[in-house]
C-alpha cells in the first residue's frame, strides 16, 4: 500500500514539473514571438521610414525637373522673341489689319448678296480679299527660306494682285463712307502684308546673288539639254532576249543647236596636232629607208666592191625603225597595223600608255598625234566593250 501511494506522489510531482516545464516554454515562446514581432515592427517602420524618403526624393527631383523645364522653356521663348522681335512686331500689326479688315468685308459682303438665295456667303468675302494676299505672302515666305535660289517672281506677282484686290475691294466699301474712309480703309488691309514682305519675308537678293542664280539656272539648263541630247545619240543594244539598253560613249562635246540638241565631240587642246606633227610618221619612215640603204651598200656582195651612192640631204633623225612598205604622197609610210601592234607592244611593258596623253604616246611611237590619239581611243573603246559584255 505504501509502495503505491509512493508511486502516485512520484506520478503527481512528474506531472506538474511536466506542467511547470510547458508553462516555462509556453513562457518563452510568448517572449520570443513578441520580440520577433518587435522587431517586424521596427524593420516594417524602417522600411516605411526609407520608402517615404525614397518617395520624398523622387518628388523633389519631379519638382525640380519641372522648375527647369519651365525655366529652359521660359529661356527659349525669351530667346525666340529676341530673335524675332521684328516679326513678332509685324505679326501683332498684321494681326490687328486682319482684325480691322475682316469684319468690314464681311459686313460688305453681306450687304451685296443679300438678296441672294445664298446671302450668308457674303460672310465669307474677307477669304477672297485678306487670306488670298496672306497666302501668297507666307508662300514668298517659304520658298526664301527653304529654296533661297528658286524664283519667286510669280508669287509676288500673285501679292501684288491679292493686295491690289483687297485695297481695292476696302476703298469701294469706305467710299460709301467718304474718300478719306476710302483711303484709310484701303490702306488698313494691306498694311499688315506690306509691312510683312519688306520685314519678315526678306530683303530682295544683291545684284551678285541674282547673277549667280542666273548663271546656276543657266548652268542647269545647259545640263538637261546634254542629257536629252546624249539619250537621243545614244546607242541602242538589243540582248538575245530582247531587252534593249543605251550605250552611251564618254568624251567631251559641244552642244549643236542645228534641228534640235545635238552632242558634236571636240579635240582635247593638248590632243590637237601641231603645224609639222602631221609629217611625223612620213618623215621617220624616210629616214629610216636611207638608213637601210646605207647598210645595204655597206655590205659586202659576193666580193665585189661596193658602190656608193650619190649622198642625199639628211633629215634631222627621229627614228631608227626600219621602214614598212606602203607609200603616202611618194615617201614610204609605216601601216595602221604595225603601228597598231607596236603599240600592243609598248602596252605590253607599260599598260598605263592606255591613260597616256596623245603627245606622249605619239613621241614614243615616233608618229603623228592623231593616230596617237586614234591608237588609244581605239583600245580604250574595245576595253569598254569587253567590260560592257
Amino acid at each position: 500500500m505504501s509502495s503505491y501511494k509512493e508511486e502516485l506522489r512520484k506520478d503527481r510531482a512528474a506531472r506538474a514539473e511536466q506542467e511547470r516545464a510547458d508553462r516555462l516554454a509556453e513562457a518563452e515562446q510568448r517572449r520570443r514571438d513578441r520580440e520577433a514581432e518587435a522587431e517586424q515592427r521596427r524593420k516594417d517602420a524602417a522600411a516605411a521610414k526609407a520608402e517615404a524618403r525614397k518617395d520624398q526624393r523622387e518628388r523633389e527631383a519631379r519638382k525640380a525637373a519641372r522648375k527647369a523645364a519651365r525655366q529652359a522653356a521660359v529661356k527659349a521663348v525669351a530667346a525666340t522673341v529676341g530673335e524675332n522681335k521684328v516679326a513678332l512686331s509685324i505679326y501683332s500689326i498684321a494681326l490687328v489689319s486682319f482684325v480691322m479688315s475682316a469684319p468690314a468685308m464681311a459686313a460688305y459682303g453681306d450687304r451685296i448678296y443679300a438678296g441672294s438665295a445664298w446671302a450668308f456667303t457674303g460672310w465669307l468675302l474677307p477669304v477672297v480679299t485678306e487670306l488670298s494676299m496672306w497666302a501668297c505672302a507666307f508662300a514668298v515666305h517659304h520658298r526664301r527660306r527653304t529654296a533661297p535660289r528658286a524664283s519667286v517672281f510669280w508669287l509676288q506677282v500673285g501679292v501684288a494682285l491679292a493686295t491690289a484686290l483687297a485695297a481695292g475691294l476696302n476703298a469701294m466699301k469706305g467710299i460709301t463712307v467718304g474718300w478719306d474712309a476710302s483711303v484709310v480703309m484701303g490702306v488698313v488691309s494691306i498694311a499688315g502684308v506690306l509691312l510683312h514682305q519688306m520685314a519678315v519675308a526678306g530683303q530682295p537678293r544683291s545684284k551678285a546673288e541674282r547673277a549667280e542664280a542666273v548663271i546656276a539656272r543657266r548652268a542647269a539648263r545647259k545640263v538637261e539639254k546634254a542629257r536629252e541630247a546624249a539619250i537621243a545619240d545614244a546607242a541602242v543594244e538589243i540582248t538575245a532576249d530582247g531587252t534593249a539598253r543605251l550605250v552611251f560613249e564618254p568624251g567631251i562635246y559641244r552642244l549643236g543647236r542645228d534641228r534640235g540638241p545635238r552632242l558634236r565631240p571636240t579635240v582635247n587642246p593638248l590632243d590637237r596636232p601641231g603645224p609639222r606633227d602631221v609629217m611625223d610618221d612620213e618623215i621617220a619612215a624616210l629616214i629610216a629607208a636611207e638608213t637601210a640603204r646605207a647598210e645595204q651598200r655597206d655590205e659586202p656582195d659576193g666580193g665585189g666592191v661596193a658602190t656608193a651612192e650619190p649622198p642625199r640631204p639628211e633629215t634631222p633623225s627621229r627614228s631608227n625603225r626600219p621602214a614598212e612598205t606602203g607609200h603616202r604622197g611618194g615617201r614610204p609610210t609605216r601601216p595602221w597595223d604595225a603601228l597598231r601592234a607596236e603599240f600592243e607592244a609598248l602596252l605590253q611593258t607599260q599598260p598605263e600608255a592606255a591613260r597616256w596623253s596623245a603627245r606622249r604616246i605619239a613621241r614614243e611611237l615616233r608618229c603623228g598625234k592623231d593616230k596617237a590619239a586614234r591608237l588609244r581611243d581605239e583600245f580604250n573603246t574595245s576595253i569598254r566593250r569587253k567590260g560592257d559584255r
